[in-house]
């Protein structure tokens, strides 16, 4: 059965510039993300070894990284950030203290513990142990300052690093903005002279502390003035260091947090509040298992719906910088991590399938619409835990998730265009996690891009339906100067399919030439599926 939606576009429309920091990444010390993920210690595929400073990243994976182009990277937490003091990280690697993960290892401690009740079928002995040794690895601390930006440098994405607030101090911070931004001959930029660094990183952006509201934070505030009143300590020493940079604290869209925070904070000393959602999570933290994964309808279709859960998340924390700052506020949003979490296991080393690449892309679209307060989304995490790559001795597997991020980035252009409206059927879901129980999701969601000139014109419509075929039926305004184009499609038999280490292309991109592009015309979507339709102007003559 086919059903029917239509999608009225006007070309020559209001347009509003794109953030291609919607496009991050996010990587810590956690499972397997940076520990033989990015950082190979055992027996991989082989090194990168013609560059010193990235000489143990597998080169499969700087390959899948720079072919991604993530626009902006968060490092090195997350909550390890709380506990990481950077000086354990630079010089020679020989001379680099090897450490225990405290936060990782006793969070992994604290949460098995306190699940001890299910069966022992589920939880034994061994099984528990494996997870806390792969939740926690012990910190090498081979990925240091250096390595980490020497890599963003690589991939040509910003850096953004997230200082020490839960056990360091603000000193320990203004030190290490010097290290990275730092002239040569300032005493921390002399330091990294010697390390092999002569000219400064520039890093621009730095979060001061991460999920500080959590009592299981290191550095924990029960009272968001008192972190306020911290956070503007940190802020004065780094920015003494370098005035340039851009400052992240830490938002909670819980109570009055962002409110009283605020309150204490001078907006010159904060450029970005910031906000974290995980889904479903909780749904299932019951499960070692990075595999068992709820594929059914239910959770399809919760997952349709879930984007929302985000766009209500982004709307709190702008209502909490507009009470603050006014109507016109400087300050803007980092959803700084954000992503799906379905078992424990995931935090290790996660695979997702079709359904969870379209949600993906569904969010990526909300970014899009909202990245004039939000110009900030970093997916969480970039490798192995909750990754959207997935690393193994032979080879990589590139999640639905890295494959949207890069359809996004491949065939999407950098001004929305807001004049566009779409009728279509509408599907209810139920609650599942975090993720509620929402009625009148609509079947067809869309969007449309061009470039600066209006040259190039992207159109994406994606199919939430998850066994049925939508003909859509366009209706473009503005469109005579429009020839042949391209049809891209992303989908495969099933919404819960995977790639896999058997399978590792299993889904994939294709796309087709077309040649009959017209104002009036109709696109067959498939079921579960993302299509994205581009067309250029005659005058341009270059291929699309």
């Amino acid at each position: 059965m086919t059903n029917t939606a239509k999608v009225y576009l006007n070309i020559n429309s209001i347009t509003k510039k794109i953030s291609p920091m919607i496009f991050g990444s996010f990587i810590e010390h956690v499972g397997e993300c940076i520990h033989d993920g990015i950082w190979s210690y055992g027996k991989t595929v082989l090194p990168l070894a013609d560059h010193p400073e990235l000489d143990k990243i597998r080169w499969d994976l700087l390959n899948a990284m720079i072919n991604l182009r993530p626009a902006l990277i968060r490092w090195p937490g997350g909550c390890y950030a709380d506990v990481y003091h950077w000086k354990d990280a630079i010089g020679p690697r020989s001379t680099r203290k090897k450490l225990p993960n405290s936060f990782w290892s006793n969070w992994s401690e604290q949460l098995l513990s306190g699940i001890s009740e299910l069966p022992r079928s589920q939880f034994d002995a061994d099984n528990t142990r494996e997870f806390k040794r792969r939740i926690s690895h012990d910190v090498h601390n081979q990925f240091g300052t250096l390595e980490f930006l020497t890599l963003c440098e690589e991939v040509l994405a910003i850096p953004y690093i997230t200082v020490n607030y839960g056990s360091g101090t603000p000193g320990e911070a203004a030190d290490w903005v010097e290290y990275c931004n730092g002239n040569p001959d300032s005493s921390f930029g002399e330091l990294r002279t010697a390390h092999g660094r002569r000219s400064p990183f520039n890093v621009p952006i730095w979060g001061i502390g991460n999920e500080i509201y959590l009592e299981n934070e290191q550095g924990y505030e029960k009272n968001p003035s008192d972190y306020g009143k911290r956070y503007m300590q940190f802020a004065q020493e780094m920015k003494k260091k370098d005035p340039s940079i851009k400052l992240v604290g830490c938002g909670w869209n819980q109570g009055d947090w962002n409110e009283r925070f605020l309150k204490e904070v001078d907006s010159n000393y904060i450029d970005y509040l910031s906000i974290h959602q995980y889904l479903p999570f909780p749904a299932d933290l019951n499960l070692l298992s990075e595999s068992n994964h709820p594929d059914n309808e239910l959770v399809y279709h919760a997952m349709m719906a879930a984007p929302f859960e985000i766009k209500k998340q982004i709307l709190k924390a702008w209502n909490s910088i507009v009470r603050r700052f006014g109507e016109r506020p400087r300050v803007r949003i980092a959803f700084d991590e954000w992503g799906i979490w379905y078992t424990l296991g995931d935090m290790v080393k996660a695979n997702y399938n079709l359904q969870d690449g379209i949600f993906a892309g569904l969010v990526l679209m909300l970014f899009q619409r909202f990245s004039d307060i939000c110009p900030i989304g970093l997916w969480s995490m970039l490798v192995n835990s909750l990754g959207m790559i997935r690393t193994d001795a032979t080879g990589l597997i590139l999640t639905p998730i890295y494959q949207v991020f890069k359809l996004f980035k491949d065939h999407t252009y950098n001004n929305l265009i807001e004049n566009i409206s779409v009728e279509s059927d509408q599907f209810d879901s139920e609650e599942f996690g975090q993720v509620k129980k929402i009625s009148g999701n609509p079947t067809i969601e869309c969007s449309a891009t061009c470039t600066d000139d209006g040259g190039k014109l992207a159109l994406m419509l994606i199919n939430k339906s998850i066994s049925e075929s939508v003909s859509v039926e366009l209706r473009i305004k503005a469109f005579m100067f429009f020839k042949n184009g391209k049809i891209v499609e992303y989908t495969s038999s099933s919404p819960f399919d995977y790639n896999t280490e058997e399978e590792r292309e299993k889904i994939e991109v294709s796309e087709k030439e077309i040649s009959t592009i017209n104002a009036d015309m109709t696109l067959t979507l498939k079921p579960h599926s993302i299509t994205i339709l581009k067309m250029i102007k005659l005058d341009l003559g270059i291929s699309i």
